[in-house]
């Protein structure tokens, strides 16, 4: 969410300096932002954000879930006129909830201003850490490798500035170790089979559980159960072999608070087992990456999906 604007300052920071014989730069805003002691107390302020959001869209989502559990229970008991005004209960607490979410993860919301207002000052630090560095060695301008759209073929080493500005920012440093870690929640949906052959086996199923126990071992993870799972597709008329679209996806895991999702689909072709997946951010609606991967026997299914599962991982954002 900040980057772009890391990007904007770097090369605003360098306009002036253009001339005709130019020295170009350039650096790796991603492993500057890794490697800067100073992201601990910026961290640490966003994850206190980000848990007091969470708690009131537990909130919400508790008393939505209450109130639908209530009228389920005394449904058959109630007038007309009672079970509509239940609805209408329902379905402001559902509108709130909603809007909640886009008030908060939604483009421009408040999650994203936070972070915005959060890493102000780390991106100010940088900008002038690469702005004393572009003047002490003579630089006309530095580009950001890691997200600029141009596409960087060849360059020297020593115009990659990345380390003088990572050892420049943390020379006020000393060595510091994390000192707060925070859990991350997954929802793994089955995958969709979609063959015959794979439906007879029920291969779905059979991946998201190898899926679910390799995920659940990392560290620092709090899964979504599968009945809880179950209960939010249902909420949504999803049952069975359904195929999980990418939407539908998304908005289950919003429903389920989750932080990330896993989602795609098997095929069996003889012993042939192929299955695709995708690791994503429901809230952000964005997927990190995917992956295809074949396994020749059943019995190597659970290894390649394991190691699929751990390229996935590598994907996803420092935290």
């Amino acid at each position: 969410m900040f980057r772009q604007s890391l990007i904007l300052l770097l090369v605003i920071a360098a306009a002036p300096l253009l001339a005709a014989d130019q020295k170009l730069g350039y650096v790796y805003s991603d492993k500057i932002i890794q490697e800067y002691q100073g992201m601990t107390e910026p961290n640490t302020s966003l994850a206190k954000e980000k848990t007091a959001f969470r708690q009131k869209a537990d909130s919400l989502y508790q008393s939505l879930t209450k109130a639908r559990s209530d009228f389920d229970a005394q449904k058959l008991v109630l007038s007309e006129e009672g079970k509509a005004a239940k609805n209408a209960e329902i379905d402001e607490l559902q509108r709130r909830y909603d809007g909640y979410l886009n008030e908060v993860y939604g483009p421009a919301g408040r999650l994203e201003q936070k972070t915005q207002e959060i890493m102000a000052p780390v991106i100010q630090k940088i900008k002038d850490a690469v702005e004393k560095i572009a003047k002490n060695e003579g630089y006309t301008i530095v580009f950001d490798a890691a997200e600029s759209k141009l596409a960087i073929l060849y360059a020297a080493t020593a115009t990659d500035l990345t380390r003088d500005v990572i050892e420049e920012l943390n020379r006020e440093f000393k060595p510091v170790t994390p000192t707060q870690e925070t859990y991350k929640r997954y929802a793994v949906f089955p995958l969709y089979e979609s063959n015959d052959e794979a439906q007879q086996e029920n291969q779905g199923e059979l991946c998201r559980s190898a899926v679910y126990d390799v995920v659940r071992t990392q560290s620092h993870v709090q899964m979504v159960s599968q009945s809880e799972l179950s209960t939010a597709l249902a909420r949504r008329s999803i049952t069975g072999k359904a195929n999980i679209t990418q939407d539908v996806a998304y908005a289950t895991g919003k429903d389920l608070l989750a932080d990330f999702i896993l989602y795609g689909s098997v095929s069996k072709a003889g012993k042939k087992i192929t299955a695709t997946l995708s690791i994503a951010d429901p809230r952000l609606n964005q997927t990190y990456g995917t992956e295809t991967a074949t396994a020749n026997r059943p019995e190597e299914l659970k290894q390649t999906l394991g190691n699929m599962v751990q390229k996935l991982l590598r994907k996803l954002p420092q935290q």
